[in-house]
């Protein structure tokens, strides 16, 4: 209990110190993996049906 409670505390220091900019980073992450699978998807599906 007294190690998670450690790593809430780092993990909120953290994100109060970094809270915008990690925000922002994970958005566009999330943001760019959405586009890379929808072409991704659309390349395998290309693939598997054309010949």
């Amino acid at each position: 209990m007294r190690l998670g409670t450690s790593i809430c505390t780092k993990a909120d220091v953290y994100l109060g110190v970094v809270g915008r900019m990690h925000i922002m980073a994970l958005s566009v992450g999330i943001f760019v993996c959405s586009i890379l699978r929808r072409f991704s998807l659309r390349r395998i599906l290309d693939a598997s049906f054309v010949p």
